[in-house]
């Protein structure tokens, strides 16, 4: 779409009052003819005398030239000066085919992108679409003595020595003891294997009566080393 381009004091121009109201219409309409045919401010001599229903259409042709407004031409009229105010055929033409293609890319790409998101969607991916692994349950029991890491605490050889280890059961009681006590579950094993049960089940009494002291974990860990 082309638009037509009017001063705002097109009206009151002394061109225009000279030709009269009537006239004045017939001349926007050419400039829309003109406009939306791209046909550089001429108009064909048969379509000038249809843009105005009035039997006197071509008198008020004639008035048009006769103030500036029109020039006549061999085939028909010229508007005065309408490429100094209206962009030329071969400009519009430029203009469209640019936007034409703009708009090829533009959809293009949002083809592409709609491809690309229908397929992430379709084959699944590790950040949005993968299914979440649910926590083990019931949880795994506590892993013996001596079978964490590579080599052995000493609390875990001493047991070996007198030929004796702790049952799955003592060793979780003696881990939840301690994590009643406020010690981490991984910190107690590690000082089960390094100081044996027995020093981590008398801590545990110990930290478990001084707890509502809030100095448990400290005599729990003090009980431990302690009790070698």
């Amino acid at each position: 779409m082309v638009w037509v381009r009017l001063d705002d004091g097109f009206s009151e121009h002394p061109k225009v009052v000279a030709a009269g109201p009537i006239a004045a219409h017939l001349f926007v309409s050419a400039l829309c003819y003109c406009n939306r045919n791209l046909t550089d401010g001429f108009i064909p001599e048969d379509q000038a005398m249809r843009l105005v229903r009035d039997d006197g259409v071509t008198a008020l042709l004639d008035r048009l030239v006769s103030v500036g407004l029109f020039e006549r031409d061999a085939a028909g009229y010229r508007i005065h000066d309408f490429l100094d105010f209206n962009p030329p055929r071969k400009k519009v033409m430029k203009s469209r085919k640019a936007n034409k293609e703009r708009q090829r890319k533009w959809k293009a790409k949002r083809e592409k992108l709609r491809s690309q998101q229908a397929l992430r969607a379709k084959s699944g991916n590790g950040v949005n679409n993968a299914p979440v692994t649910p926590a083990p349950y019931p949880p795994p029991p506590p892993t013996p003595l001596g079978v964490r890491g590579k080599g052995e605490g000493a609390g875990a050889r001493a047991l070996k020595e007198r030929g004796a280890a702790p049952g799955k059961e003592r060793i979780s009681k003696a881990i939840s003891d301690a994590c009643r006590v406020g010690v981490h579950e991984e910190r107690a094993r590690d000082m089960i294997d390094a100081h044996g049960i027995d020093a981590v089940e008398k801590a545990n009494g110990i930290g478990l009566a001084r707890a509502v002291r809030q100095d448990g974990v400290e005599a729990w860990f003090d009980a431990v080393k302690g009790a070698e």
